[in-house]
C-alpha cells in the first residue's frame, strides 16, 4: 500500500478554524445586540413623542371648548382680554352660572 491509498483518519477542525468560527459569532453577535438597542431606543423615542404629542392634543382641545364659550367680561370688556405670542386672556363662564 502506498501512502496515496491510506485513508486520512484525522478528522475535525484545527484551532484557527475554531477561533475564525468563534470570533465571527461573537462579532455577529454583537452587532446584533448593537441593533437591538439602536431600535429599541428608537422605540422609546417614537413612544415619548406620542405622549407628547396626545398631551398637546389634549390641552388644545381644553382650551378650544374655553375659548368657544368666551363671553364678555361681568365689567363690559371684549371677550379676548390678551392675545400674544405666549399668552392668551379671555372671559370665560368655566362654571357655568352665566357670569365670565
Amino acid at each position: 500500500m502506498n501512502k496515496s491509498q491510506i485513508p486520512n483518519l484525522k478528522h475535525g477542525f484545527t484551532l484557527v478554524e475554531v477561533l475564525v468560527t468563534g470570533f465571527l459569532a461573537v462579532a455577529v453577535g454583537a452587532a446584533l445586540v448593537g441593533l437591538q438597542y439602536i431600535l429599541t431606543q428608537n422605540q422609546l423615542t417614537v413612544f415619548s413623542n406620542y405622549i407628547n404629542v396626545d398631551e398637546a392634543n389634549f390641552g388644545i382641545t381644553n382650551l378650544e371648548r374655553e375659548l368657544r364659550s368666551a363671553r364678555s367680561g361681568d365689567n363690559g370688556s371684549y371677550p379676548l382680554e390678551i392675545a400674544g405670542d405666549w399668552e392668551i386672556i379671555f372671559y370665560s363662564d368655566i362654571d357655568y352660572d352665566g357670569n365670565a
